[in-house]
């Protein structure tokens, strides 16, 4: 069998938001997390908060970026372009520090659409050879929880 060597992540952007208290920062957005794939050969922005006017740094795989945040805590680093590999950590220090593991560099795929995208694997005909087949752990999935509107 043929190994997989593309690193590929599906997922759906949604609205900022800051749930933190001051012992929490500082943080990054929710899209940032273990497990995750930034986009190869392509500059990564990495964003989050922190309390105003704190010194942040980034670190990923030989880089490491520093940044003060804005009035509002707000900052943003950019990070240059690398190859596909991993697993990689990204390190975020501040008053706080966050470390986020199993990080890789590949394929970022954004899908969205109608219900058929939600299909669940359990429903497939053959499901449980299907789902017995489905070794890929380099592929990852970010979901968000739904919301109406109008």
């Amino acid at each position: 069998m043929k190994q997989l060597t593309r690193v590929v992540v599906i997922f759906v952007a949604f609205d900022s938001c800051r749930f933190a208290s001051a012992d929490e920062l500082p943080m990054v957005h929710p899209l940032f997390s273990d497990h995750m794939v930034l986009q190869r050969d392509k500059t990564i922005p990495v964003w989050g908060w922190a309390d105003p006017r704190e010194r942040v740094t980034v670190s990923f795989n030989g880089q490491s970026l520093r940044t003060r945040t804005n009035a509002d805590g707000r900052w943003q680093v950019e990070l240059a372009s690398m190859p596909a590999g991993g697993p990689y950590e990204l390190v975020v220090e501040g008053q706080n520090e966050i470390r986020l593991q199993d990080v890789w560099v590949g394929e970022v795929w954004i899908a969205s659409g109608q219900s058929n995208m939600e299909w669940r694997m359990d429903k497939v005909n053959n499901a449980e050879q299907e789902i017995a087949d489905a070794n890929y752990p380099k592929i990852r999935l970010f979901d968000i929880k739904r919301r109406m509107s109008a």
